[in-house]
């Protein structure tokens, strides 16, 4: 029962990621545009995801600059955006990686990356990672997967008029940027 629960909440999960990419593509994504506090987002996003940090022994930090500030946006929406970010880093971090949340911004934008030292990826993964229809080399279970967290991430963040980096070598790890209009 509880392996059937599992799965009726993955699909779940993936039904909505398809939902939201096809609403955003016809220009139907609904935003609830309000102040969003960045830093007490990210400090949220971080709470959560400590656990699973731990667990892999993966040195998690947060280097968050109160000039971070607020950005006018969907603060569920952008939420989805960083939990993605870090649910990537997570599973592609090997035990005792190292992860890095950090936020700055300016009087302009608030500027937002998770770093990694995970395996890396070449052009062909990068590009494949930032399709909705590319298929990931391997997943958290090691089987082939289409990953659909990305391309939703990068989807979110231009439809708050913001943009989405995404910067790897294999070996050296991944580096996410997202900057994000006040």
């Amino acid at each position: 029962v509880e392996a059937i629960l599992d799965s009726t909440e993955r699909l779940s999960g993936l039904v909505d990621k398809v939902l939201d990419l096809t609403q955003s593509d016809a220009g139907q994504l609904p935003l609830e545009r309000k102040p969003v506090d960045v830093a007490v987002m990210l400090q949220d996003v971080a709470r959560d995801h400590r656990p699973a940090a731990h667990a892999k022994q993966i040195d998690f930090a947060v280097e968050l600059d109160p000039a971070i500030g607020s950005v006018q946006g969907d603060a569920k929406r952008l939420r989805q955006v960083f939990d993605h970010l870090l649910d990537n880093s997570l599973a592609y971090t090997p035990e005792g990686g190292r992860i890095l949340l950090h936020g700055e911004g300016d009087r302009a934008q608030a500027v937002i990356i998770v770093s990694d030292n995970g395996p890396g990826m070449n052009m062909a993964e990068q590009t494949a990672a930032l399709d909705r229809f590319g298929r990931i080399s391997e997943s958290r279970s090691g089987e082939s997967a289409l990953g659909l967290g990305l391309p939703l991430a990068k989807q979110f963040v231009e439809a708050h008029g913001g943009s989405l980096t995404l910067v790897s070598e294999p070996g050296q790890g991944t580096l996410v940027r997202i900057e994000l209009p006040r």
